[in-house]
């Protein structure tokens, strides 16, 4: 892997997480590279799976109600994180269609109008409010349970 490349997942990945986790919680920047030093291996190229999930699911256990985390491998919660990485995103599940009208998400129909969407959306432009509003409602709604406290 060459520098140029390890530097775009670094801005990527880094990227996403100091947007996500600042809408989220309120996180400083410096509050994400320290709670991101887990991943160093794969920021810095090391760890080739890595970059096999987008930067959301990394974050995914940090938006989990902790009443939930026992359950996560239960019937009930199967695929949890798969719908929470989906609202994320804000991704046409077409079973979620109420979590996209609260967060002005881009609502992708077909597996074409998803085609483009290949990579993580750019952390410069894409909107993590309107993410983490996705998240909020999907919780409540679904489980009637808040975003987590964080510090």
């Amino acid at each position: 892997m060459t520098d140029d490349e390890i530097e775009g997942i670094r801005k990527e990945y880094l990227g996403t997480w100091i947007r996500a986790l600042r809408a989220a919680f309120g996180w400083s920047p410096e509050r994400v590279r320290e709670w991101a030093r887990q991943y160093e291996d794969g920021l810095n190229g090391v760890d080739s799976w890595f970059t096999t999930e987008w930067p959301a699911y990394y974050i995914l256990p940090l938006l989990t109600p902790d009443r939930i985390q026992p359950f996560l491998d239960t019937h009930e919660y199967t695929g949890f994180w798969g719908k929470l990485e989906t609202v994320f995103y804000g991704f046409d599940t077409r079973n979620l269609p109420e979590y996209f009208d609260a967060g002005k998400a881009r609502v992708y129909h077909t597996i074409e109008d998803l085609a483009e969407f290949t990579r993580n959306p750019d952390p410069e432009t894409f909107d993590f409010d309107a993410a983490i509003t996705r998240v909020r409602h999907f919780l409540a709604k679904e489980y009637n349970e808040e975003l987590p406290m964080r510090e």
